[in-house]
């Protein structure tokens, strides 16, 4: 077999193993769908968030209850 051919193969070979993992790839945790496909019978509001973000969101809605209290309104 020529050198050539053995580095085509090869190439080709890696093309397709990256595109697997940047298209096809399923996460840890994603649904059965594949990534970004919502479980049967489940409808999500919110985009999955990562800790942090979900902490992020946190410290601001409790932020904003705090203002809100501070101004006299009632916060459930």
């Amino acid at each position: 077999m020529d050198k050539r051919v053995g580095i085509g193969i090869v190439v080709v070979i890696v093309i397709i193993v990256g595109a697997i993992l940047l298209f096809g790839g399923k996460d840890e945790g994603a649904p059965a769908g594949g990534a970004g496909t919502p479980a049967a019978g489940v409808e999500s509001a919110e985009p999955q968030l990562t800790p942090e973000q979900q902490a992020a969101k946190q410290a601001e809605e409790e932020e904003r209850r705090r203002a809100l209290e501070a101004q006299g309104e009632r916060v459930e």
